[in-house]
This record gives structure tokens, sequence and C-alpha cells, in this order.
């Protein structure tokens, strides 16, 4: 594979994920509709995972001059989410949501790191025992688990050098403006407050029913007296 392939095909990938983003702008209007865009999600994202684990065996085993040839430039990166890296997300309420979707769901499908961005944003809009406004949201002890296992380092520093971060701070600024809708939100209602794995059943969950699962999270919307 020659620099010229190798560049197309970080191009298209690119693509992919900006597609994904632009189908997830219009929120689904029953069930079924949500239930076909997660499918498609899954699909346009999965072409874009196996054509990243091409391209990381081609060069690996590409001769020094094509590897050198291939520049993080050659990566189509959104001008909003270019910015010159930090190392606190504790600061910022964007790059804190940012953090906590790259924390919680960063092997999840698109449409899963976008609902858990709106689970902070619907969290600071009925403020209350879990926070304020979106960065205490995320900030508040016992809340998400990233900031406070073992990754919660990781969570507070990582930046925008790392890819997965990089598409977290995008989907957070389109959360936190509107223009991605609420995956959990079916029919105008408001969406999810609450979710958790589902190879788990917390104790908050007991007698609850779900709105929706998305990946690996299985999604509540409680209000604030219904997780306390």
């Amino acid at each position: 594979m020659n620099e010229q392939t190798m560049t197309a095909l970080i191009q298209v990938g690119a693509l992919a994920t900006q597609t994904v983003l632009e189908y997830l702008r219009q929120p689904p209007v029953t069930p079924a509709d949500a239930r076909a865009r997660d499918a498609a999600t899954v699909a346009l994202m999965e072409q874009a995972q196996a054509i990243g684990d091409a391209l990381r065996r081609e060069l690996g085993a590409a001769p020094p001059e094509v590897r050198a040839a291939i520049r993080p430039a050659a990566v189509v990166v959104p001008a909003a989410v270019s910015e010159a890296p930090a190392s606190d997300n504790t600061r910022d309420p964007r790059r804190a949501m940012a953090a906590t979707i790259w924390g919680e769901a960063r092997s999840e499908p698109l449409a899963g790191r976008i609902a858990v961005g709106w689970v902070v944003r619907n969290r600071a809009g009925d403020p209350g025992w879990w926070g304020k406004d979106v960065l205490s949201c995320c900030l508040s002890p016992a809340q998400f688990s990233c900031w406070w296992d073992k990754q919660g380092q990781a969570v507070r520093t990582v930046d925008e050098a790392n890819i997965q971060f990089r598409q977290a701070l995008q989907i957070a600024g389109e959360v936190m403006t509107g223009d991605l809708a609420d995956p959990t939100a079916i029919g105008g209602q408001t969406g999810a407050d609450h979710y958790h794995r589902d190879d788990v059943k917390p104790a908050w969950a007991v007698g609850h029913k779900p709105i929706r699962t998305i990946g690996r999270h299985v999604f509540y919307r409680l209000g604030r007296d219904g997780g306390d």
C-alpha cells in the first residue's frame, strides 16, 4: 500500500465518523427509528475501525520513508476540536464532559457516547444532589466512576493527542449546543439521567424500567429522587 492509498484511507475513516455525526443530529421519532439508526451507526463505525486496523498493519510493515510521509495532518480533524491541548480537564465544562464521555464510553458506539454526554446535560438541566451545572455534575463524587476509579488520573489529563478524546470533545461541544440530538429522548420526551453497564444491576436501578439500551449501557430517566 503506497502513501497516497494510506492517506486516502485515513480520510475515508474520518469521513465515516463525520457522516455518523451528521446522521445523529436528527432525533429519532419512534423506537424503530432509533433501532435502525443504531444499526447504521454501528455498521459505519465498524467500517471506520476496520480501515484503522488495516492502516496500522500496513504502516507497521511499510518502509520508513512511507511511514514518515503519513503525517497526522492527513487526518481530517474538525477545527472546533483542534485547539492546543490542555492538561487539566476539571476546569472547563466542555472538557469535563468530553473526559466523562472518554472515560465512561470510549469503547461504545457513537450513539452511546452521545447518550453519556446527554446524561450529563440532562442532569445539569435539573440541578440537585448530582450537581448544578455541567462541571459539577461531571465531578461530583460517586456520580461518574471514571473520575474516581483507577483511570481517574488519565481522565483528568487526557488531551487532544488522543484521537478518541478529540472525538469526545466534538461530541461534547455539540451536545452542549444541542446540535446533536439526545438518542435516549424518544418522541420529544426528556432523555436519560442515569445509566449502568449491562453486566451490573446497581441498587438504584431495581424496580425501574430502562428507556433505552445502547451498546453496553442501559439508560433510565429517574429524576433527582429516583436515583438518590
